[in-house]
Parts: structure tokens; C-alpha cells; sequence
């Protein structure tokens, strides 16, 4: 009796074991829609891409359930560039996005690896479909958070995935949202995209 007694509570512990191996799997499931979707700029601030323009800022322009597109600002030497990119959200796996330059471009994949809630960075891997087994890596910020202390959290997580990762963020980079044409471009409407609740 005693035997099966022990047999019973050893099989419960593993039960609640593997729930609970479960439960840190799926919440280290973070949604890249979650971050995305923001009003503020989005600064890249390490980047692991050698060959990486510096002063990188995505600006949203919409977004929809299933898709989302915003301006892309860089630095390409001391010439400041442009794009509009458009991604499509992963219905099946929530923390992905498939993006492609609008006027066209590789497509490449975009997947956030960690997410801190509280000041809103992330660790994004992105994938060219060409490529499947290489990897760089990104860390993203919410404008208003970019020189926050809590960033550390998130740069911890960046180097442990990646240690050969480098800046490419300082304060002037902010400039490049703030000229006119920038101004100008970020008005301009998109009477063909829907407009859905999220």
C-alpha cells in the first residue's frame, strides 16, 4: 500500500512538473504585434550586422490584424535615407513577422526573442529566407524608453545571444526624424489600407 501511495505521488510531482515546463515555455512566446504596435519611433540600438547603416528608426505608418507597415529611417554614410517596409504578422506563431521593402528587396523574417514589458526593448532575430541558418540580431527600443536604465536587462540578453553585437545609436541620430521632409513624409495618409481593431 505504502508502495503504490509513493508510485502516486511521485507521478503527480512529474504531472505538475511538466505543467510547469510548459507554463515557462509558453511564456517565453512573446508578441511581436505587442511591440510593433506603438506611435512612438522605434530605435535599433545594437545591431550585430557589420555593414549595419548607423542610426536606425522605424516609424510606424498603420497597422492592421494581420499586417503592419512604417517608415524606415538610416544613415548611409552622412546621406539620410528612407523606405517604406511592409510585414505580414504569423498566424500561427505570434512572436514573427515576414518583412520586404515596398518598392522591393529581399524579404527577410523577424522574430522577438525577448521582450521586457516594463520599458519596452526587445531582442529581435532576423532571418533571410536564402539564409535559414544564419542569424543576426537586433536590439529595439521604444523612443521614450531609449535612454532608460532599465535597458540593461535587455542588453544583458543581447550579449548573452550574441556577444559581437556594437552600438549604433548616440543622440544626434534623433535629427533624422526631426527635419522637415521627415515631418513631411510621416504625414502622408494611405487611404488604402484598413483600418481594423487589433
Amino acid at each position: 500500500m505504502k508502495g503504490m501511495r509513493l508510485l502516486a505521488i511521485i507521478l503527480l510531482s512529474a504531472h505538475f512538473t511538466m505543467l510547469e515546463c510548459k507554463w515557462n515555455v509558453a511564456q517565453k512566446t512573446y508578441g511581436i504585434k505587442k511591440f510593433l504596435n506603438s506611435t512612438f519611433p522605434i530605435w535599433t540600438l545594437y545591431t550585430t550586422k557589420g555593414s549595419k547603416p548607423r542610426c536606425e528608426v522605424d516609424v510606424m505608418q498603420y497597422i492592421t490584424k494581420n499586417s503592419i507597415a512604417y517608415h524606415h529611417f538610416f544613415y548611409e554614410g552622412r546621406q539620410r535615407r528612407s523606405i517604406i517596409i511592409e510585414g505580414a504578422f504569423d498566424r500561427t506563431r505570434k512572436n514573427r513577422i515576414i518583412v520586404k521593402p515596398k518598392d522591393g528587396g529581399l524579404m527577410s523574417v523577424n522574430e522577438i526573442v525577448y521582450l521586457n514589458t516594463k520599458c519596452m526593448c526587445s531582442v529581435i532575430r532576423i532571418t533571410m529566407p536564402l539564409l535559414p541558418n544564419h542569424h543576426s540580431y537586433d536590439l529595439r527600443v521604444w523612443n521614450r524608453f531609449v535612454s532608460s536604465k532599465e535597458l540593461a536587462d535587455c542588453i544583458r540578453k543581447f550579449n548573452k545571444l550574441e556577444p559581437r553585437g556594437h552600438i549604433i545609436y548616440n543622440a544626434s541620430c534623433r535629427n533624422i526624424i526631426r527635419t522637415a521632409s521627415a515631418v513631411q513624409q510621416l504625414q502622408l495618409p494611405n487611404p488604402s489600407a484598413p483600418r481594423e481593431r487589433l
